[in-house]
């Protein structure tokens, strides 16, 4: 984290480097600054799509299921990605598909 951290002060902000950050925050446990670090790389290039499924990704262990929902919709505005009636299928996303959202 430092070494990235390093890398921003040099050559500034970089978005890929914020998602690096935000992942090496969840592999630590530190949900919370992951969510942060995720959303920077997301307002700094909004049509990158893997901070978005970092995002979703720490969202669904948090069991955040409404902001989940705004950001899988957000994901669907911005034409990144489409979700289908399948993703209950899937084990990472098996409590939000039975959750009201």
């Amino acid at each position: 984290i430092k070494v990235i951290d390093n890398i921003v002060q040099t050559i500034g902000a970089d978005a890929h480097l914020y998602m690096l950050k935000a992942n090496f925050y969840m592999a630590q446990g530190d949900l919370q600054n992951a969510v942060v670090w995720n959303r920077k790389a997301i307002e700094l290039e909004s049509d990158l799509l893997d901070p978005y499924w970092a995002l979703l990704t720490v969202l669904m262990q948090q069991q955040n299921f409404a902001e989940a929902k705004a950001l899988m919709l957000k994901m669907e505005r911005n034409k990144l990605v489409v979700f289908d009636d399948n993703l209950g299928k899937n084990e990472s996303y098996a409590e939000f598909a039975k959750s009201l959202e």
